[in-house]
């Protein structure tokens, strides 16, 4: 296919977290915006001092980090690409080369029509 796989370091934990939180921040920041200032007293702003209260503490700390969680799990970040990668899918479609598409001589072809490819889709030879 013709695909450079470029090879990176995996992420440390810090990053990760980083990366994690800064989606929260972005998540939550974006929900914010779409209510009332009312609103925001009424449902978040009131609650800023058991907030406070909470992260006094290790338990608080562990009932905001599951708060936390349960949020991303309901309200999951998009991922994005990264512009060398958007940037090669466009040139390809440019050059009209249709994404994922296989050679021919290499066993390729469509699945879904039981074409080639290491025995996907096509029964076993009978021997004689």
């Amino acid at each position: 296919n013709r695909i450079v796989i470029e090879e990176r370091p995996l992420p440390s934990e810090e990053q990760l977290l980083d990366r994690v939180r800064e989606r929260l921040a972005v998540k939550v920041e974006h929900e914010i915006r779409h209510i009332s200032a009312r609103e925001r007293v009424q449902k978040i702003d009131r609650l800023i001092p058991m907030v406070q209260k909470m992260a006094d503490t290790e338990e608080g700390r562990r009932e905001l980090a599951a708060i936390c969680a349960s949020y991303l799990q309901e309200h999951r970040p998009e991922t994005t690409v990264d512009e060398e990668s958007a940037r090669q899918a466009e040139e390809s479609r440019e050059r009209g080369e249709p994404h994922g598409s296989g050679d021919s001589r290499r066993g390729g072809g469509d699945a879904r029509r039981g074409g080639g490819g290491r025995g996907r889709g096509r029964r076993p030879r009978r021997r004689r």
